[in-house]
């Protein structure tokens, strides 16, 4: 019998309706009562051990420096007799365009550099909300959908069951890619993204008239290759052939503050892209957030996904005049923090199938933005039930203790249907009763 043991970004992930309706055994670590769930499937020779990847003992070193190394799809397959990694998979009802597509290609060009198999589990268009429009996808997801269409999926066509079932007869090398990336020089277009003060307009002057400063990896985008010779590489100082990033690392807005997760994305799609070709370019970012609002020494003490991705370049350059390399430490702890949304929203899942209700819409693992059709039109947030089904079409609110279920309908009020929790921590309150549910592991 062979042992595979899978970590999950969410342990709710793992409610695919072909597993669900397996016999799946509910365990729990001796040492840390940490939960997981064994599947043996029928007429194949292998186990299935089932665990929350960021929150448990488990979970094996090699896993862990991918996630520090900012990768973190939904599923990794893991074979502990080789202590390898079998396969990772994404599975999200947002469709990869736009931002999105940004955000989450990281997770794809990590396995593909490290020679992993993976599939991408998505719709093929969506609403991309930066251009209120419905798109198909495009850029380096298109090109690497054209060349090994077997690893990307609709949520149609993806059946956990069948995929584990084929894998363990057939292996899984279909899902590997081999020669993904191209760096094509394409026409030159100005860039455009927001500017703050006089400094970034004379350097997009110059950008936009250097014929030595050409688009590459995308049509009208702002990642150039700068030659060592051109007038942009003189005036920044630039001694050898460049590949140049420009954004807003750092969102400048009241409404909307931080790093900017599709810029991260950028940098860490170059960065895979030229350690593909042996690192021949130096990386440049020029960041144009509003330098004179922010602390640029304090930025880049932080430890986020942005100074990771800045870690990976030769150096980040800022329109007050900083230059720095930005160096990276985690502090971030993998072990087992007591049960929490993810294994209540399982477990009323669960509940829910085997009643035979029709589950229309389940929070993870569908990302920021999700809809039933996939056309990406529901924005998560705290107002947004975990779970939609046909007895509650105003959903189902879970979370870990009672007591924090009274203080989601103290600040919305009942909104939702139902709630469901783990802990009861409080006393079940006598007008709520008949809309409260309490789950077990």
């Amino acid at each position: 019998m062979r042992t595979i043991r899978v970590f999950c970004d969410d342990i709710s992930t793992w409610w695919n309706k072909s597993i669900v309706s397996e016999n799946i055994k509910r365990c729990r670590v001796v040492n840390t009562n940490e939960p997981y769930l064994k599947l043996e499937l029928f007429n194949v020779s292998w186990e299935f051990y089932v665990y929350g990847s960021n929150n448990t003992s488990m979970l094996p070193e090699i896993i862990k420096n991918s996630l520090l190394d900012g990768c973190r799809p939904d599923l990794w397959f893991y074979d502990p007799a080789q202590d390898s990694i079998l396969m990772s998979i994404e599975d999200t009802s947002t469709a990869p365009i736009g931002n999105a597509q940004k955000q989450r290609i990281i997770r794809i060009m990590w396995s593909i550099e490290n020679k992993i198999p993976f599939i991408y589990v998505s719709p093929l268009t969506g609403m991309d909300n930066s251009q209120s429009k419905q798109r198909k996808i495009t850029g380096e997801f298109k090109k690497l959908v054209d060349i090994n269409p077997n690893s990307f999926l609709t949520p149609e066509q993806f059946n956990l069951k069948e995929l584990m079932f084929e894998i363990s007869i057939n292996g899984i090398d279909k899902y590997k890619v081999t020669s993904p990336f191209t760096l094509n020089i394409l026409r030159k277009s100005k860039i455009n993204t927001k500017s703050f003060g006089l400094e970034f307009e004379q350097i997009k002057k110059l950008i936009d008239s250097d014929n030595e400063v050409l688009n590459i990896i995308e049509e009208g985008g702002n990642i150039f290759l700068m030659n060592k010779s051109s007038k942009t590489a003189k005036k920044l100082n630039i001694i050898k052939d460049t590949i140049l990033l420009i954004g807003a690392g750092w969102k400048s807005s009241e409404k909307s503050k931080g790093y900017s997760d599709p810029f991260v994305g950028n940098i860490m799609m170059v960065y895979y892209i030229n350690k593909w070709f042996g690192n021949v370019y130096d990386i440049i970012v020029l960041s144009t957030h509003d330098c004179r609002k922010y602390n640029f020494e304090n930025l880049l003490k932080q430890n986020n996904k942005m100074t990771l991705a800045l870690s990976k370049i030769t150096k980040l350059m800022d329109l007050c005049g900083n230059v720095s390399k930005v160096t990276y430490t985690s502090n971030e702890k993998f072990e087992y923090k007591k049960d929490d949304e993810s294994i209540a929203t399982y477990c009323r899942y669960i509940e829910l199938f085997n009643k035979n209700i029709v589950i229309d819409f389940c929070q993870p693992p569908h990302g920021s933005w999700s809809s039933k059709n996939g056309m990406n039109t529901q924005k998560r947030d705290d107002k947004r039930a975990d779970i939609y089904h046909s007895e509650a079409p105003n959903g189902e609110e879970g979370k870990t203790k009672l007591s924090d279920v009274y203080k989601h309908i103290d600040k919305y009020g009942l909104i939702h249907d139902r709630y469901y929790f783990i802990n009861e921590d409080e006393i079940i309150r006598e007008d709520l009763k008949n809309k409260l549910n309490k789950v077990s592991f």
